[in-house]
Parts: C-alpha cells; structure tokens; sequence
C-alpha cells in the first residue's frame, strides 16, 4: 500500500512519496480516518497548483483519494 502526494500546475501532474504517516491495517468501506502526512513540496518557482493525497493498494492503480486543494507555492 502506498500514499503519495499529486501536484497538478497546468497541464502537468506528477506524484511523489509521503515521507511519513500511519494508517490502521485494514480500512473498511466507507470508514474514516484522521491521520498526520508529512510530505515535501516540489521545488517549483513561485507558482498556483493544485495538491492532493493519491492511494495505492496492491494491483490496483492509484486512485485519487481526496478533495484537491488549491496552493500558491512561494
């Protein structure tokens, strides 16, 4: 299982790795869960894009698993 972080600025879009969270060892459907990320931001010129949390089980292909939010990096 893997969470990234999904930056979109434009047309580009890429993922990079957490750096650090926990999750509990199972999640059932439509449950919820309150944790703490730690993430880098890319190294971007000052610029307006677009961050969301990205998650990836098994075969399966990653999802996007959040509401996207919407960061001016400076």
């Amino acid at each position: 299982m893997s969470l990234k972080t999904v930056w979109i600025h434009g047309d580009n879009k890429w993922s990079e790795p957490l750096i650090s969270f926990q999750l509990p060892p199972t999640i059932d459907a439509h449950d919820t869960i309150h944790t703490t990320i730690q993430f880098a931001v890319p190294d971007l010129p000052a610029t307006h894009v677009h961050m969301g949390i990205s998650f990836q089980a098994g075969v399966i292909k990653p999802a996007f698993n959040s509401s996207f939010v919407s960061l001016y990096l400076q």
